[in-house]
């Protein structure tokens, strides 16, 4: 497995890992893991990228009149596909069961809102973007471009954006819904309102999307050589 690399979201910094240093413990599955669910933890990495994934590539047949996929008792808060096996968003998880839930739905790598860290190791996570976001604050124009590239990468698809408040989220996605999708600036301000439970975003973040709007076309942060996202 090649080495991958972790990143500070607000310097846009990262300093290259070995294999060694990254998956300290990757698909080591303890049998107190193994008790999360019913059935056994993959025994490899091979085996738990292969595994099905219900969430990330959800069918119509499991899926509610909105699009969202029917989801059990064990998936984590607000979670919601939002580029179909490659991209997906929710709310901390609560416990260890929760982020083994979001390992066993094809997960690959996290980018972390919260302003603590965790092991994400210990799931096998290959990488992840340590980027925190306070409620009604808006990311730096360094960290959003870490973000936009991070959750392009081949590598590191399919990608989960973990934690920070719902607003948070929700101004990333109608960020990237602008800068990767090409949506028009005020569909992506509606994607954001829909995102955060109906309620506008804070002004700071509304400003700060119309500023980059103002500074960047449509799609202009759209990786083609990888994303082949249909719009």
């Amino acid at each position: 497995m090649s080495a991958k690399q972790k990143v500070n979201g607000a310097t846009g910094l990262g300093a290259a890992n070995d294999a060694r240093r990254v998956f300290p413990r990757l698909i080591a599955l303890t049998a107190a893991a193994a008790t999360v669910s019913a059935q056994a933890e993959p025994a490899s990495l091979d085996e738990v990228r292969t595994a099905a994934r219900p969430a990330l590539a959800v069918d119509a047949g499991r899926a509610t009149s909105s699009g969202a996929p029917l989801l059990d008792e064990t998936s984590v808060a607000g979670f919601e596909v939002i580029w179909a096996g490659r991209l997906s968003i929710s709310a901390a998880p609560a416990d260890t069961s929760q982020w083994w839930w979001l390992r066993g739905q094809g997960v690959n790598t996290i980018v972390n809102l919260d302003a603590v860290m965790y092991d994400f190791a210990q799931y096998g996570f290959e990488s992840f973007l340590w980027m925190p976001l306070a409620a009604g604050e808006a990311p730096a124009d360094q960290g959003a471009q870490s973000f936009l590239k991070f959750i392009q990468l081949c590598d590191n698809e399919p990608v989960h954006i973990s934690g920070g408040a719902r607003d948070g989220r929700a101004t990333l996605v109608a960020l990237l819904r602008y800068a990767i999708d090409a949506w028009t600036i005020e569909a992506a301000l509606g994607e954001g309102q829909r995102l955060n439970c109906g309620a506008p975003l804070f002004p700071k973040e509304v400003t700060w999307l119309l500023g980059w709007a103002a500074s960047h076309l449509p799609g202009s942060e759209r990786l083609d050589s990888c994303l082949t996202v249909p719009m």
